[in-house]
């Protein structure tokens, strides 16, 4: 039902800010349909929850595309612009563009060793995880991860200790295989790289280490 399924996103939403998190309503296209939920921003990590009204369980992902980590300066944007010869141009899209030829130029052998240390990586989780590329629509072109699990929030049980170690796991599961990936590609530098809180690195070591 409509009204239980925006209940319930509210419900999300108070345990959010309670336990600090930062969130915003957003709408995703999955597949050919349009579904609404959550992004959250836990010490700057974002995670996504979603789901369509005719779901009992939502997804949660924590996405890393490497493209969006590519650092590309105002200056660049407005070199490309100006080399159009005053074509109207979206500037958004224009940097999007200049980030996609900067995953591209970046090394095979580079990109080979980053993906074998990223997939090693997730051999110590348990949660699911999928391997992204560029456009996600035929392309080869290795553009990051997804790990995403489910959260059951009709279940009788659910409340905020349920989010929060729902948040935990996928934080501390995600987190250290963007970190090594940003170890790993130069390009990236180290002044983004995600970091864990202390609680999420011992929820994320008791776990699995």
């Amino acid at each position: 039902m409509p009204g239980e399924f925006y209940d319930t996103l509210g419900e999300i939403s108070g345990y959010a800010m309670e336990l600090g998190d930062s969130i915003r309503d957003t709408q995703l296209t999955i597949g050919n349909a349009l579904v609404h939920g959550l992004e959250i921003d836990r010490n700057g990590n974002v995670i996504l929850i979603y789901g369509t009204e005719s779901d009992r369980t939502f997804l949660v992902d924590y996405r890393f595309r490497i493209a969006n980590h590519l650092p590309v300066s105002d200056e660049e944007v407005q070199e490309h612009a100006d080399g159009l010869g005053g074509i109207d141009v979206d500037l958004n899209q224009l940097r999007a563009t200049i980030r996609k030829q900067k995953l591209e130029r970046i090394d095979e052998s580079e990109r080979e060793d980053a993906f074998a240390s990223a997939k090693a990586e997730a051999e110590q989780i348990e949660t699911g995880i999928q391997w992204l590329t560029y456009d996600d629509e035929g392309s080869d072109l290795w553009d990051g991860f997804v790990i995403q699990t489910r959260l059951y929030p009709y279940s009788s049980d659910f409340g905020i200790k349920r989010y929060n170690e729902t948040m935990k796991q996928v934080v501390g599961d995600g987190v250290p295989i963007a970190s090594t990936i940003f170890e790993s590609l130069d390009v990236l530098g180290q002044e983004q790289a995600p970091e864990l809180s202390e609680a999420e690195q011992s929820s994320h070591s008791r776990t699995y280490q």
